[in-house]
């Protein structure tokens, strides 16, 4: 392991200096100056819910992980999706009583948050983010098989990882606002008219892009400080990781029809950036699997309903009897 960097500065890359407003009303920061926007307190405090390592992966990438709750509990390793951060996760790794329940983890990706964001193609590679997730399981030294939740991006990640892997060394599986294929089946998606302005190099075309799929997130907007944290931490992706994880492009159909163990698929009604038919193909290819469809929640069902806290804590402890 090597040692962190808390997360004491706002931005190293994208924004940072002076506040201007965006052509789409949102205070922003534009310029070359170093000091930090005092935008939100949550991004650039240390995080107060969690213990902060590092541990590298098999190419040397460094890789932040956050760890909170019981230790005792059953583990539930949090995976967030292209251009978020474990800040994703906040209101569910602050919440007391998922605290007292379980061994709360989660993760900056390579190329997000803290992590390494090294300038290589690693980021379309399948085997490099089962590398990851493999390299991150065997650091925790866990006392149980953990149950991973995956967001988005992030339930790419898990195929990924099942491929390699397997699924022997897991719990169960909770896929939320994901699909069974990240490839043509996502022509559909409301992101796609965006993915120009997310790999622009103009700034403020990419950033104003950042902002609509900001806003895409969930059906009723978040509050300033919110969506400025969001808009932080996803302006903090550099383009050329953008640029190679959306050439990862796969079809984990297959690796999911062999899951076994207990898994929980979660999407919301008016989801514009994974529409809501890929639940039902991930309810259909997995076997066993339950579903969740919450009524006019967007990409975020965690953010967007509080009833997704008491489920996921209810489904978790009738999946381990």
């Amino acid at each position: 392991m090597s040692g962190c960097l808390s997360r004491r500065h706002f931005l190293s890359t994208g924004l940072g200096g002076m506040v201007a407003m965006s052509p789409l009303g949102v205070s922003i920061a534009v310029g070359a100056s170093h000091e930090p926007v005092k935008t939100s307190r949550l991004y650039t405090q240390n995080i107060p819910w969690a213990n902060e390592y590092c541990v590298n992966s098999t190419d040397g990438t460094k890789l932040t992980v956050y760890t909170g709750g019981n230790p005792r509990g059953q583990p539930l390793l949090f995976i967030h999706g292209i251009l978020q951060s474990a800040l994703s996760w906040s209101s569910l790794m602050t919440d007391r009583q998922l605290q007292r329940a379980f061994h709360l983890i989660t993760i900056d990706l390579r190329g997000h948050g803290q992590s390494g964001k090294p300038d290589n193609n690693g980021y379309a590679s399948s085997q490099t983010w089962a590398d990851d997730l493999h390299t991150v399981l065997t650091s925790l030294n866990l006392h149980r098989p953990p149950i991973l939740i995956g967001w988005s991006y992030g339930g790419a990640i898990i195929g990924d990882y099942l491929r390699a892997y397997g699924q022997a060394a897991l719990g169960g599986l909770v896929l939320v606002g994901t699909s069974s294929r990240f490839d043509d089946a996502l022509n559909d998606s409301a992101l796609v008219p965006l993915l120009p302005g997310l790999l622009a190099s103009d700034y403020h075309e990419n950033i104003n892009a950042l902002l609509a799929f900001v806003r895409l997130l969930t059906k009723t907007p978040q509050s300033y400080e919110a969506t400025i944290t969001t808009l932080g931490y996803n302006a903090d992706v550099p383009r050329y990781v953008r640029q190679s994880m959306f050439l990862h492009r796969q079809d984990y159909r297959q690796d999911l029809a062999r899951v076994r163990v207990p898994t929980w698929v979660v999407h919301g009604s008016h989801d514009e950036i994974v529409p809501l038919s890929n639940a039902h193909t991930l309810a259909y290819v997995i076997p066993d699997a339950t579903s969740t469809i919450y009524n006019m929640v967007s990409h975020m069902p965690f953010i967007e309903t509080p009833q997704f806290r008491t489920d996921l804590l209810t489904w978790v402890l009738e999946s381990r009897m």
